[in-house]
């Protein structure tokens, strides 16, 4: 992992997807276009963790119509 980057934990109350649902994005006037599949991912317990989010930046992500802000490294993030 790069020292720019951290990981960081979702959760989802429900777990039907294989890969990491929703969007993110990097400052608050851009859309969410960037899909969270597009990074480095693995399967955890009961969700997905992230591995390369920007270090100590945070980023928006949008699952539907829910905005959640995401730090890494931090708490794992419960969706639901």
């Amino acid at each position: 992992m790069r020292s720019d980057a951290a990981a960081l934990q979702m959760r989802y109350d429900f777990m039907t997807v294989r890969q990491p649902p929703g969007r993110i994005r990097f400052n608050e006037s851009d859309a969410c276009t960037v899909p969270l599949d597009e990074f480095d991912w693995q399967r955890v317990t009961a969700g997905f963790e992230i591995r390369n989010l920007p270090n100590g930046v945070p980023v928006i992500y949008e699952f539907g119509a829910m905005p959640i802000v995401l730090k890494a490294p931090g708490e794992p993030v419960v969706i639901r």
